[in-house]
């Protein structure tokens, strides 16, 4: 769908005031808006898929298994439609919030930029970037990228055609401020509801079943004060926070979904060190995501000796599910010691391939939102999350090593 179809899809059921806002804004900015969509910075996402490298587990049978490999994720359900869907949800959250014109053009195309400093690989790309080269800039995370795209000519070009600049949009790309904390919160629903949709985490559903979860959510809300979201209940905000400490539990407590991100870190690493590809290809707009990744698993599988299989082992994980348990041999921590078993467990001669995955920081996975409940008190309520959904903040989530035997 289209940024604009995906409006009108979001406006089913408004109010005429509220339809009326966005469909203006639409039409006013339509050409700078086709612009933008058309720019190679855009067309660079289309080259990502939207989950990444990292699977996602079903919420139907709690087990490890995800329900969708790395490679049979839909193409065309690329961070770029995610970027859309998120332009398109901040149009209708201006409009039912009453933002003015400039802060409506602000939230709008920072949906549209926010995630054009990602690598390919998504989050496992860049972690493997900023672990690898940690002292050159051009690798940063992609918050950072962002900031540094939006500031050259040619993005200050598109951004003057809004009458913006890159600073008008760095605050809410960086979710700062009132019109930031719209920008979190869109990001948010749009992955935890549409984006999840594709996986069908949470069971078989319909998109027309998300898009009608979506238009509930933002049926919620009626304006902002003191930098608060005012909203008629908290169903609404409440079902995105949930969600997404739901999702993070799953893939952060689970060894599978760890195994295959740090898997993927460590088998780029190698072939980065080997001279396979060079790490700019992970910014190439030559190359979709998924075909380097065939492209590398091909070449380790021609290839002889330990370090080729190993590399192979590590790039199949998404694909295949799991480590060959004759090659591999995970063991978990839950109250540190990883060094010391390493130190006895291991031949020196394998520690350069072994791969340590810390604990997990829960906490900062959990975004949390300032609401005020129309006619109510007047109390600032923080939105938390259910206490059992909570556990993922504690600080005894399992570490674990992988080691190749």
């Amino acid at each position: 769908m289209t940024y604009e179809e995906l409006v009108q899809e979001l406006l089913m059921g408004a109010s005429r005031t509220v339809r009326r806002r966005a469909e203006r804004f639409v039409s006013k900015y339509r050409e700078p808006m086709r612009m933008l969509q058309e720019s190679g910075y855009m067309q660079f996402l289309k080259l990502q898929t939207q989950h990444g490298y990292k699977p996602i587990m079903s919420a139907r049978n709690r087990q490890d298994i995800p329900v969708i490999p790395y490679d049979k994720i839909p193409r065309e359900y690329s961070r770029y439609f995610h970027v859309i869907l998120v332009a398109a949800l901040n149009t209708v959250m201006a409009a039912v919030i009453g933002l003015s014109a400039h802060n409506t053009r602000r939230l709008v195309v920072a949906g549209f930029c926010h995630d054009l400093g990602h690598s390919k690989f998504g989050h496992t790309g860049e972690r493997l970037l900023v672990q690898l080269y940690p002292k050159h800039k051009k690798y940063k995370k992609h918050e950072e990228r962002t900031i540094l795209i939006l500031q050259e000519p040619e993005m200050q070009k598109l951004l003057e055609a809004f009458g913006l600049t890159w600073r008008n949009v760095e605050s809410v790309v960086d979710e700062r401020g009132h019109v930031g904390a719209i920008q979190r919160f869109t990001d948010s629903a749009a992955w935890t509801t549409l984006d999840v949709h594709m996986s069908e985490f949470f069971g078989e559903s319909t998109s027309d079943d998300a898009f009608s979860d979506l238009r509930f959510i933002i049926g919620k809300f009626r304006g902002m004060s003191r930098g608060a979201f005012i909203v008629s209940d908290i169903d609404g905000i409440q079902k995105v926070v949930d969600r997404r400490a739901f999702l993070f539990r799953d893939w952060f407590r689970s060894h599978l979904a760890e195994q295959t991100q740090w898997g993927m870190i460590a088998a780029m690493g190698m072939i980065f060190k080997k001279g396979w590809i060079d790490p700019d290809a992970l910014y190439s707009d030559g190359i979709h995501e998924q075909d380097l990744v065939h492209t590398l698993r091909q070449r380790a599988h021609l290839t002889s000796g330990f370090e080729a299989q190993w590399i192979y082992d590590l790039l199949a994980l998404p694909i295949y599910l799991e480590l060959p348990k004759e090659r591999w041999h995970v063991e978990s921590f839950a109250d540190g010691g990883m060094e010391a078993w390493i130190v006895k467990n291991v031949d020196p001669q394998m520690l350069p391939y072994i791969i340590r995955v810390p604990k997990q920081n829960g906490r900062r996975l959990i975004k949390e939102f300032s609401v005020l409940i129309e006619g109510g008190s007047g109390e600032l309520v923080v939105v938390t999350t259910h206490p059992g959904i909570l556990e993922v903040a504690k600080d005894d989530d399992l570490s674990f090593v992988m080691v190749p035997i």
